[in-house]
């Protein structure tokens, strides 16, 4: 590719992509543990638009600090998922606190027990001595004397145990393994415990072992969370296009009630009115069919008068008649 070309895409990538570079003096005094920036040069707002300059002179402010904010030492993180974090250095400007102390951390059911029981956490040495071979060792890790292949040779076949079947140092392993998990188990559910008390954490948009694909979901669930972090919990927020909206707590009425008779007596009247419009419902529907019924018989009557034959049944209500009984002779016989 010539030369020509390559400044051809370099201009363009200027023209589209913002760049970091600030063409100004830096004679702002930096506060970066409260992420602060202070430029002592008045705005000029001769013969320029008041809006493009006071935005102009925030972005070429903010690009400095955000300059000197990414200089600072990155902490390492395991999981990425609190994105890219940095040092703070000590606050220059003393600004009064907003908002209130925190609370402290919530405790884990050992130290809760611990504090109940009155126990202690006493500080153990790094090293231990070892009688077989008469030197200090670590106590844990690389080198202790629990992992000494030596010391756990032989083992006592109890007369409980079963010999034949169970090997003594595998069941070992595996109730070491067993006890890893268990204590893997007990910190995600104080894990759990703790975000319960705390409140859920925002997810980071930005996770450094993330690759090329980021999953949908990571960041639907860090907009949900976004949307509850308003004064109307997301109630009144404006939506964009295909964004859910805030489902609303169901409420609860309180165990126990200052005017629970008043409750109750208001629950059994709005049960006992939607009974009363039912009955009532079909009664007034029973008294219409009794009538249509009754203006049908009186029709039949008045046709049964006049020779009409009726179905069986018809003149349920109608005063009953004796039928004369008739007798069939058969044909006349010729003489």
């Amino acid at each position: 590719m010539s030369g020509d070309a390559m400044e051809f895409l370099e201009a363009e990538k200027k023209k589209i992509l913002y760049t970091t570079e600030v063409k100004r003096e830096d004679n702002v005094r930096y506060d970066l543990g409260n992420l602060a920036v202070f430029d002592p040069k008045p705005v000029d707002l001769k013969g320029n638009d008041e809006a493009e300059a006071l935005r102009d002179a925030a972005r070429d402010n903010l690009q400095l600090l955000f300059n000197k904010v990414f200089h600072l030492p990155v902490i390492p993180q395991r999981d990425g998922t609190m994105g890219v974090v940095v040092q703070l250095p000590r606050c220059s400007t003393p600004v009064p606190r907003e908002k209130h102390i925190p609370e402290p951390k919530p405790k884990t059911k050992w130290e809760e027990f611990a504090k109940k029981k009155g126990i202690k956490k006493t500080k153990k040495d790094s090293k231990v001595f070892d009688e077989n071979t008469d030197t200090y060792r670590p106590r844990y890790g690389f080198g202790s004397a629990s992992k000494d292949p030596l010391k756990d040779w032989l083992r006592e076949v109890k007369p409980s145990d079963n010999p034949a079947y169970e090997d003594p140092f595998e069941e070992a392993e595996n109730k070491k393994k067993k006890g890893i998990l268990k204590q893997r188990e007990r910190e995600a559910a104080n894990k759990v415990l703790a975000e319960k008390k705390t409140g859920p954490r925002l997810p980071s948009t930005l996770s450094l072992n993330a690759g090329g694909y980021r999953p949908k979901k990571d960041i639907d669930k860090a907009i949900s969370i976004a949307q509850r972090s308003t004064i109307s919990m997301g109630k009144f927020d404006k939506l964009n296009k295909g964004e859910k909206s805030v489902r609303e707590k169901k409420t609860f009425s309180p165990l126990i009630q200052q005017n629970e008779a008043s409750e109750q007596l208001k629950t059994l009247k709005r049960v006992f009115s939607k009974v009363e419009d039912k009955m009532s419902g079909q009664k007034e529907e029973k008294a219409v069919n009794n009538t249509i019924q009754r203006a049908k018989r009186q029709k039949v009557e008045g046709k049964h008068k006049t020779g009409i034959k009726m179905r069986k049944g018809i003149m349920s209500d109608a005063p009953k008649t004796k039928a004369k009984k008739t007798t069939y002779k058969g044909p006349a016989k010729k003489k």
